[in-house]
């Protein structure tokens, strides 16, 4: 499931044609109503595999990315239904190796790693300001550095999501988390 025309941003809708406002809700709502389709279909197609049979991590990213009914893509019933699809994977999803090392070190770091930041120095610490005069906004390199952000807006939902179902003896350690925190905070 994409989400690149997807934005976690709050909506501004000022400036924007009533066309294309209608455009974007309508291909929210598409979105919406697909996540819900695909999400029933593979409640049923999981049923034709032993309980309790792993299954693909690339599916399990995209059903986590539906736990929130908070989130613009999803409803209640999209998240309920991958709540659903979730419980019946606990073993697989519980794992060191899945949370750990796929979805924060495989999946989300790489996209949080490729933002630097100028207010912030390569240590982690508050950059001093500059007496130079601010530079014109560059919004394809702000894209390139923030793929998070624009490529992958799932990612702060499969984020949270990971956090919130890490035990603790799960814990990464902190510096595996560093890149994802520092650019959520600057957010």
């Amino acid at each position: 499931m994409r989400f690149s025309h997807l934005h976690r941003s709050p909506r501004n809708t000022e400036g924007l044609s009533d066309s294309s406002s209608a455009s974007k809700q309508e291909s929210l709502l598409l979105t919406q109503q697909k996540a819900a389709l695909g999400l029933r279909s593979l409640i049923f197609l999981l049923t034709l595999f032993p309980l309790g049979s792993d299954i693909d991590t690339q599916i399990l990213l995209s059903v986590i990315a539906f736990c929130s009914p908070n989130d613009p893509w999803s409803t209640p019933l999209t998240a309920h239904l991958s709540n659903e699809v979730l419980s019946h994977h606990k073993d697989q999803t519980s794992s060191l190796e899945f949370i750990t090392t796929y979805l924060l070190q495989s999946v989300l770091r790489p996209l949080f790693s490729k933002s630097h930041p100028s207010t912030i120095t390569e240590s982690g610490r508050k950059a001093m300001p500059s007496s130079a005069p601010p530079k014109r906004h560059d919004f394809v390199a702000e894209r390139n550095q923030k793929p998070w952000k624009y490529e992958a807006p799932y990612s702060i939902a499969v984020f949270s999501w990971a956090v919130s179902n890490a035990s603790v003896r799960l814990s990464p350690p902190l510096h595996s988390l560093a890149a994802l925190l520092k650019n959520l905070a600057r957010e």
